[in-house]
């Protein structure tokens, strides 16, 4: 009886440890395989988290770019802005005349003559023409050729002839009465302006 007893107990405790066993071998396979896809799932995270920083330093390389882009544009509208008042795309006839009044009076010469001439078509631009005569001394003719150098769009004078004035005595007397600069000079020459083609 005892023998059986035993084996009874013995019995119990085997399908105790089995089922224990059975239990924990469940739970073993049930959290491995849960946490074996949570661990691939945290690794998918880490991969895309990776990426998408990757992708966001792209993107903030590339605003940075467009910022740049943009400023250099704005830059490049400014530039093309003053060339365009340099080089005009038409040429303002009014506007040369007012140029070239505002220099005859700091140069203390006189213009006599401004006539618009003819327009040369050229590949890519025009040359505008116009002969222009004026009255003044030596020195200030000078300043006059210094002041139209200094023109903010291109120009050339061409043609060049300089000739003592006709009233030249006249001229000499009046100065010295007046305390003024004797007009002794009177120039003709051909000044260009361009403009570009569309």
């Amino acid at each position: 009886m005892n023998s059986l007893n035993f084996n009874l107990n013995a019995k119990i405790w085997l399908y105790l440890g089995l089922c224990v066993a059975a239990a924990a071998g469940t739970l073993y396979h049930f959290y491995t395989s849960a946490y074996s896809e949570y661990h691939k799932e945290i690794q998918k995270l880490d991969r895309d988290t990776q990426k998408k920083k990757g992708e966001l330093r792209q993107i903030l390389a590339q605003k940075q770019r467009l910022t740049d882009l943009e400023k250099e544009i704005e830059r490049a509208n400014s530039e093309f802005a003053s060339l365009q008042d340099m080089f005009p795309d038409e040429e303002v006839i009014p506007r040369r005349l007012i140029d070239l009044t505002a220099v005859t009076r700091r140069s203390l010469t006189q213009p006599t003559r401004f006539l618009p001439m003819r327009v040369e078509e050229k590949e890519f631009y025009r040359e505008n023409h116009y002969s222009v005569t004026i009255s003044s001394s030596y020195h200030s003719l000078g300043a006059l050729f210094s002041e139209v150098a200094n023109f903010k769009y291109p120009t050339s004078i061409s043609k060049l002839q300089i000739v003592a004035s006709p009233e030249l005595d006249q001229e000499l007397i009046y100065g010295r009465e007046h305390g003024q600069i004797a007009k002794t000079v009177i120039a003709n020459f051909q000044l260009t302006t361009f403009t570009s083609k569309k």
